[in-house]
């Protein structure tokens, strides 16, 4: 293997060979491949910022925040943003991973890679890493306090959006089964149950703050209602007469 490379040595090499690869690398030719690689800016559906992205990677990223949204299955306004913004972070994280092996990659072809010389392609790998490093390693590191804070980011906003959700199934649940009781109470009474159709203040954090909705803020009916209360009737039912059964047994 030869020396170690002094580090103005590869700073000046570094800058030789990013000029013959910017005359090799001139970026697409044809009018289709110019179109592709064009930047686009797409105002966002939920937040109404401007994002810039190729074709290409738009694509990729609407289809990552869509599996990420049905992954969390986010209900209200508040919850939907901190979704989006966990997916955001996490297409950040992926980012700063793929720069970190492009860095790697670059310097492995370049003028590290050209100045070593290694018998064996492992070897050769190994100890252009190791060059790469003492290169860039400054700049590795940097990324490497980036992706720290963006996974803090991604975790405090993940316990955040857990906590909404969780309160907010308590409250429906607390809400189902109020009116489970008063449907139950109306049909051992003979009479018939109708869901509440007044209108209150919709759940907080709804994407329509202020705005009012039928019942308990939550899209509940009649007959939905009805048919859980007359289910918890039988299962009732059912229960009593098996613990009948087994005191006469």
């Amino acid at each position: 293997m030869s020396p170690a490379i002094p580090q103005s040595q590869i700073s000046e090499a570094k800058l030789e060979a990013n000029r013959q690869n910017a005359q090799k690398s001139t970026g697409p030719r044809t009018e289709e491949g110019k179109k592709r690689s064009r930047i686009n800016a797409t105002r966002h559906g939920l937040t109404g910022q401007f994002h810039a992205f190729s074709h290409e990677d738009k694509i990729a990223f609407d289809e990552h925040c869509t599996n990420l949204m049905a992954d969390y299955k986010p209900a209200t306004y508040r919850e939907k943003l901190l979704a989006m913004s966990i997916a955001e972070d996490m297409w950040r994280l992926n980012r700063a991973r793929a720069l970190e092996n492009n860095i790697f990659a670059i310097g492995m072809s370049g003028s590290i890679g050209d100045a070593t010389d290694v018998d064996s392609a492992e070897g050769h790998a190994a100890a252009c890493q190791a060059r790469v490093w003492l290169a860039d390693g400054r700049n590795i590191q940097l990324l490497s306090v980036y992706e720290t804070r963006i996974r803090r980011n991604i975790e405090k906003n993940d316990k955040q959006l857990k906590e909404l959700q969780t309160e907010r199934k308590a409250t429906h649940d607390k809400a189902l089964h109020e009116e489970i009781l008063l449907a139950k109470l109306a049909i051992s009474e003979g009479t018939a149950y109708l869901y509440c159709e007044e209108e209150c203040p919709t759940y907080p954090g709804e994407s329509t703050p202020g705005a009012t909705t039928r019942g308990h803020g939550f899209e509940f009916s009649t007959d939905q209602i009805t048919r859980l209360a007359r289910r918890e009737l039988r299962l009732e039912q059912a229960t009593s007469r098996q613990n009948t059964v087994k005191k006469a047994a």
